[in-house]
């Protein structure tokens, strides 16, 4: 495995784990090791960051945060969906018809 990996326009942490380690889970390591670019989100082409060998095992409590679950959205997902009822972002869509539109009057 190379010791570096250079980015390409659009690539975003877990996107570079997985193409490096094979695996999404690996982002947090790589993260761990490229301090400078803990900023960046969406790289732009040609930063280079630096790739070592994975530890042995990565499990669960290396996923970075912003990719685990709450544990309030879980449950009350959970409930809801016992209960028969549907997951808020199913395709539900707002109705905005009563928002004022420019160039329009209001009625």
């Amino acid at each position: 495995m190379p010791d570096t990996y250079t980015t390409r326009q659009g690539d975003a942490w877990d996107a570079i784990a997985h193409r490096v380690y094979g695996d999404v889970k690996y982002a947090g390591w790589l993260m761990e090791h490229n301090h400078p670019h803990l900023d960046t989100f969406v790289f732009r082409a040609g930063v280079v960051l630096q790739t070592p060998e994975p530890p042995e095992d990565v499990s669960g409590p290396d996923v970075p945060a912003w990719r685990k679950p709450h544990e309030h959205e879980k449950s009350s997902c959970r409930n809801r969906l016992e209960r028969g009822g549907r997951r808020r972002d199913a395709g539900s869509v707002s109705d905005f018809s009563n928002l004022h539109r420019p160039g329009q009057r209001g009625g």
